[in-house]
């Protein structure tokens, strides 16, 4: 990208009020930038996707929707056709959810990280579970929870994300690795 790409899109982020931040006279987008809280919720819920907030979370046309991650589907699926509408529940396993964080709340001190790494990751697992105790949690700020938590593990290296999923397989029941 050029930066005056760069440019027009902090342009026409800032106008759709996704960004805010101190501008200059040689530039038509802020220079520094930050989210707004509607950029945040679409980071949280459509993982940054301007196109997908500003419909809704509805496609259009030929548009093909993936959810991947904690999905609930009971009943049938249309696959292969051609002129349906399908609709789909997806939530959030709250009770999985919450056992996995408990898990690793619970494990935290063992993992091998910084104070200021171990005190973020709590305070976001903190946030998600305290998402997932809503009667209709928000999936995308679980999710968004959960990933800034393990990029935490993932900053400290490798021993440190074997350990983390080593917690979280023994909280499940799951014997250790011979």
């Amino acid at each position: 990208m050029t930066e005056d790409d760069i440019d027009r899109a902090a342009a026409y982020l800032h106008e759709q009020d996704f960004i805010k931040g101190v501008r200059t006279a040689q530039t038509r987008g802020p220079v520094r930038v930050e989210l707004t809280s509607k950029g945040e919720d679409c980071v949280e819920q459509y993982g940054g996707n301007v196109t997908a907030y500003k419909q809704g979370g509805q496609g259009r046309g030929d548009t093909a929707t993936f959810n991947f991650g904690p999905i609930i589907n009971n009943g049938t699926m249309a696959v292969a056709s051609e002129g349906f509408t399908q609709n789909t529940t997806v939530g959030v396993d709250q009770a999985g959810v919450a056992k996995l964080v408990q898990t690793l709340l619970d494990g935290l001190d063992k993992l091998q990280l910084t104070d200021e790494a171990r005190t973020s990751a709590r305070a976001e697992l903190e946030a998600v579970q305290q998402e997932v105790q809503q009667p209709q949690p928000n999936t995308g700020r679980v999710t968004a929870g959960i990933g800034r938590a393990v990029n935490y593990f993932m900053e400290a290296g490798k021993p440190v994300v074997t350990a983390a999923f080593m917690l979280i397989a023994s909280g499940f029941g799951l014997p250790p690795a011979a």
